[in-house]
């Protein structure tokens, strides 16, 4: 009997270990929130990988290349890339090249950065966040990226060995 209550306790103790219960609570309300967005985006033909881009190019102002959109948006290159093909023939965003790189580059094309400023809502999310003060945003923001930051470290993400530039 009295294994019985340790070993419940056990059970107990491990169900309310904030270490376990976080990471499952952080991906069903990020899940939940994403559906709402996607929702949102399904008024204009795009969907979350596609919104990332759209984003990313409109807060690099600048050409970036497919690597750098990749690890930004934490997918596989060929994924990015099929996705980039896609955004190119919705005229969403163009490829290009630099003289002197072999590298190719994408920027935001005219209709896409249309569509990214002046048409996709950001409805959702504003009714989502509402919840919190302007000083638990800043606060959740702040802490997000401690964890994205841990997260891409402990995988190796944004290492770099002290012999490359």
């Amino acid at each position: 009997m009295e294994k019985t209550i340790l070993k419940n306790q056990s059970k107990l103790s491990k169900v309310n270990d904030p270490f376990v219960i976080l990471p499952f609570l952080l991906k069903q309300t990020s899940d939940t929130i994403m559906n709402a967005i996607e929702l949102e985006l399904k008024r204009h033909n795009v969907n979350i990988p596609q919104a990332v881009i759209l984003y990313f190019l409109a807060r690099e102002e600048r050409p970036v290349t497919i690597l750098e959109i990749s690890r930004f948006s934490v997918r596989e290159l060929n994924s990015v890339s099929f996705i980039i093909n896609k955004m190119e023939k919705e005229g969403l965003v163009s490829k290009v090249s630099q003289p002197g790189k072999r590298k190719t580059y994408v920027t935001l094309s005219s209709k896409g950065a249309d569509l990214f400023y002046n048409h996709i809502t950001e409805n959702a999310q504003y009714l989502i966040f509402s919840v919190l003060t302007q000083a638990e945003r800043e606060e959740f923001e702040i802490n997000l990226r401690k964890l994205l930051h841990k997260a891409r470290n402990a995988m190796g993400m944004d290492f770099k060995p002290s012999f490359l530039p």
